[in-house]
């Protein structure tokens, strides 16, 4: 209000910010083995969705106050998915491929490891999952403002996002190895981590959904 040039300018950067990091994002996401790398991208990828969310509601009063909902909802998410998915890349190895047997937290603690990927998957926006509302409502906002052009580019980061969160899924699966899984045990503060984050991320789509979603 005090500055209406700047103001002017504000919402076209970061419109152009938002894209960048979408393109950016999926451009290295694709071409990453090591799972801690694909996790930090997947969470700048999370930036990039903030960024598009406040060029969407800015200078846009009707989208206001359902942008301050998707906002705080996207922070609480992105602390539960984030810290899962970072404590999941440590027990994963480097993109061994699909024909190596499975990571031993997979193998010896299956339950874990399923809802261990579940903030992977919620990162990275997979149907089902909180984070996939976050990816939604974005797109939802974005279309509703007039901004084709981030619409696009987050498309492209969301299916690049997809690929690669359900590819490191099936490298920690593996193939079906005979004989007993190594005897490297997972430590039961990382266990325990795993399930506060998953668990967590469950609660939060209930309720999510339970409001109707962000928006």
């Amino acid at each position: 209000e005090a500055f209406p040039d700047g103001a002017a300018i504000t919402g076209p950067m970061l419109a152009t910010a938002s894209v960048v990091a979408f393109l950016a994002g999926a451009a290295t996401l694709l071409g990453q083995r090591r799972p801690e790398r694909r996790v930090g991208t997947l969470a700048s990828l999370q930036g990039g969705i903030m960024l598009a969310a406040l060029a969407a509601a800015h200078g846009r009063e009707d989208f206001a106050e359902a942008s301050r909902t998707m906002m705080a909802m996207w922070g609480t998410h992105l602390a539960l998915a984030y810290t899962g998915a970072s404590i999941l890349a440590r027990f994963l190895p480097v993109a061994p491929g699909l024909a190596a047997p499975g990571a031993t937290l997979f193998r010896r603690h299956p339950i874990t490891a399923l809802l261990g990927a579940l903030p992977l998957l919620s990162l990275a926006g997979v149907p089902g999952t909180p984070g996939s509302l976050v990816w939604l409502d974005t797109a939802r906002t974005l279309a509703a403002t007039g901004h084709p052009g981030v619409l696009l580019a987050l498309a492209v980061a969301w299916l690049a996002a997809f690929a690669t969160a359900v590819q490191q899924v099936r490298e920690g699966f593996g193939i079906p190895a005979h004989g007993q899984p190594p005897e490297r045990p997972t430590p039961w503060v990382a266990r325990g981590a795993l399930w506060i984050a998953g668990l967590g991320l469950i609660a939060m789509g209930v309720a999510w959904l339970g409001r109707g979603g962000a928006g």
